[in-house]
């Protein structure tokens, strides 16, 4: 057998090994993710080194599987329990990169108000809102983007489309039950000032 026959054989062998390499890599990856979140969790959040370790193996772990929402969510999720909100930032911003949807606009919005940059959180409101309509379009019985058009109208100012939307919620098997959902309605109405923040701390109290 020639050498340039057994080159290009080491070189099929090597590129079949990459499929099995990268599954083993991702697998670790994952795994270390989920204990070191596990142990950040148990101690609530208040041990930073067990944080900032979970960020870490939460970053590589994107590296791997960056198409994976849960990862970029509870990455996001451990840099506001740390406060670092710059650092939250540029997460949130690469997360719309991946996936430009409502939902991460709206949370963009929220770091900038804790950021102090209130003009900026209301453009990514406004942003956000806009792609909830669009979702609704599609699914206009959904009682998830009612409540987060509402929501973050009633942030921006807009009442009059709040009383619109919250008049189309209704219950369904698939959804949160009447009284939930009649309550998350008063919550609405009752907002005052506070942007997002407002509903975020209400909800820790509270649920």
């Amino acid at each position: 057998m020639n050498k340039r026959k057994i080159k290009t054989i080491v070189l099929a062998l090597l590129l079949l090994s990459l499929p099995l390499g990268y599954i083993v890599v991702l697998s670790i990856s994952i795994d270390t993710q989920n204990r070191d979140l596990n142990n950040a969790i148990q101690t609530h959040f208040r041990i930073k080194p067990l944080v900032e370790k979970s960020i870490e193996s939460t970053n590589r772990a994107i590296f791997w599987k960056p198409w994976d929402a849960s990862l970029r969510q509870n990455r996001l999720l451990l840099l506001m329990e740390l406060q670092d909100y710059n650092q939250a930032l540029t997460a949130i911003q690469d997360d719309i990169k991946v996936s430009p949807i409502g939902n991460n606009y709206a949370r963009e919005g929220l770091i900038y108000e804790y950021l102090g940059e209130k003009e900026k959180a209301k453009a990514c409101y406004l942003k956000a809102i806009e792609l909830f309509r669009e979702a609704l379009k599609d699914n206009p019985d959904s009682d998830y983007y009612l409540a987060e058009t509402a929501t973050l109208s009633m942030i921006v100012g807009d009442t009059n489309e709040v009383r619109t939307l919250l008049c189309r919620r209704k219950a369904s098997e698939n959804t949160l039950s009447q009284e939930m959902i009649n309550r998350q309605n008063n919550l609405i109405l009752s907002y005052k000032s506070g942007g997002l923040i407002w509903f975020v701390d209400y909800a820790k109290k509270h649920y």
